[in-house]
């Protein structure tokens, strides 16, 4: 009898301690994306971009500038992700960075290709595009500039500020789990479409992330794998497009 409330009492706390997570999980909290608190002025040139950044810098602990790289503890982000996605069929918000003493505020990723794909808990859906090939196929760079702004739009719109978008990894076997994601196998297509997204993206005051690693074409093993390239077909090959976008986006 002693052991069956002892039980009992272990099923109830456990009961409590998940509801717990679950309902803090769901119920999240959000923060804004603007630094609204900055004692300063808006800078509005380089320059001014430049010192601003150097003086908040310069304030910082080296346990703040760890933190900026670090992001939420893993638990938290963890719980909240699988939560929301497998239960609530949502991309909640992860967030990095923010320093509420500087008044930094805090970054938050939104994939994708296809779409914004992190959603606001009051905002019941978004725009989801055709896959990047299938747009790739067009060679309509202005369309590309059009799709690529209603997602910045819609991002900002879910607060967030930066788009795991867009793939520009050029596509050498058609096995490859990430080959929708991309624009095709031609270097010159690859970079005419990354730089109209890219620019299209931030014009809205969100993050572009042209991605993945430019020799990145196999998923089966893309945590083991050994890339063995010359030089000159990887100058010519898989670096000219991702060369553009950094340039021109």
């Amino acid at each position: 009898m002693i052991i069956l409330k002892i039980l009992l009492i272990i099923l109830i706390m456990l009961i409590a301690f998940l509801g717990i997570i679950y309902f803090r999980s769901v119920n999240y909290l959000t923060y804004s994306l603007q630094p609204d608190k900055l004692d300063s002025e808006k800078p509005t040139t380089q320059n001014d971009i430049d010192k601003l950044v150097k003086d908040i810098v310069g304030k910082m602990t080296l346990r703040e500038k760890v933190d900026q790289m670090v992001g939420e503890k893993k638990w938290s982000s963890l719980s909240k992700m699988g939560i929301n996605f497998l239960i609530r069929n949502r991309f909640p918000h992860i967030y990095v960075g923010r320093n509420e003493r500087l008044a930094i505020p805090p970054w938050v990723l939104s994939d994708g290709p296809r779409g914004a794909r992190v959603m606001d808990k009051a905002i019941n859906g978004v725009t989801t595009f055709p896959v990047a090939m299938a747009r790739g196929a067009s060679w309509d760079v202005d369309l590309e500039r059009k799709v690529n702004d209603v997602i910045a739009i819609e991002m900002r719109a879910n607060h967030t500020n930066y788009a795991a978008t867009p793939c520009i990894n050029l596509l050498r076997h058609p096995g490859w789990g990430r080959a929708q994601e991309t624009y095709g196998e031609d270097p010159w297509l690859l970079g005419e479409m990354g730089v109209a997204a890219v620019q299209a993206i931030q014009s809205h005051n969100v993050m572009a992330c042209p991605k993945h690693f430019a020799l990145n074409s196999i998923e089966n093993s893309r945590w083991v794998v050994n890339v063995d390239i010359d030089e000159r077909t990887l100058r010519e090959v898989y670096l000219p497009h991702f060369k553009k976008v950094v340039l021109e986006g």
